[in-house]
């Protein structure tokens, strides 16, 4: 259901562009995830780190990031972005479970990124490059209930290249196997964001199930023009 038979999508130079209209992390996330480092700040690994959204955010309260991720088009897109040239941001090409990091880490980051990895060689690496006190932070985003969110689902369903998708919680599920064992559940609502219609197409086709490169011409055709005869009665006058 999860793995890197899915994660793959981001590979994909679309993918990653489809992927910058993703809204951002609230910044009261950032500031929690500051708060575990200290005022001192202290040395950050972000794994699956995408267009390095948290590790650009995090740098400037962080002594050191080292930010990896598997996809050449993500790296290459982060580092042109605000932030992605900090000095104190090492960018890495590669697998989390065997990338070349440098720890110890006092806090480990993963932004909508687990799903997609080997939990047990992943889980027994971070183990040993956490320091005494550190910390993983399991970051997930869902969107707020829309009204056009039941009959989303039935075309989800429908087109989705990830048919075998279970919607489980990955920190539930990794606790209950052993991983770790969870000190807390933090939940923070994000402001609105308002959006054209093709740029939150945008934000589905960032995600492994819709992503372009998995979904044929014709079932991404169709997956579009479905989607935009569901959202055209909820459409604001932009005049």
């Amino acid at each position: 259901m999860w793995g890197w038979s899915h994660g793959s999508a981001w590979l994909d130079d679309e993918t990653a562009r489809a992927y910058l209209a993703r809204p951002p992390h609230p910044e009261e996330t950032i500031l929690r995830l500051a708060d575990e480092l200290g005022a001192r700040g202290g040395r950050v690994l972000d794994i699956g780190t995408g267009t390095g959204e948290l590790a650009r955010r995090l740098a400037p309260l962080a002594t050191h990031v080292d930010a990896v991720d598997v996809a050449a088009p993500m790296l290459a897109l982060a580092r042109t972005l605000p932030g992605g040239r900090a000095g104190n941001i090492r960018w890495i090409q590669g697998r989390a479970e065997e990338a070349d990091v440098r720890g110890p880490y006092d806090l480990v980051v993963a932004g909508d990124s687990i799903h997609w990895m080997d939990w047990p060689v992943l889980m027994r690496r971070l183990a040993d490059l956490l320091t005494d006190e550190g910390r993983i932070a399991i970051l997930t985003r869902s969107e707020a209930p829309t009204p056009w969110q039941p009959q989303a689902r039935q075309l989800y369903g429908r087109y989705s290249a990830n048919q075998d998708w279970l919607p489980l919680d990955p920190v539930e599920e990794m606790s209950s196997r052993g991983y770790f064992e969870p000190l807390g559940n933090w939940h923070c609502v994000g402001a609105p964001v308002r959006q054209n219609v093709e740029t939150y197409l945008d934000v589905l086709h960032s995600s492994s199930g819709f992503s372009r490169a998995r979904l044929s011409p014709d079932a991404c055709a169709a997956f579009d023009d479905a989607m935009r005869v569901l959202l055209e009665p909820h459409l604001e006058d932009e005049h």
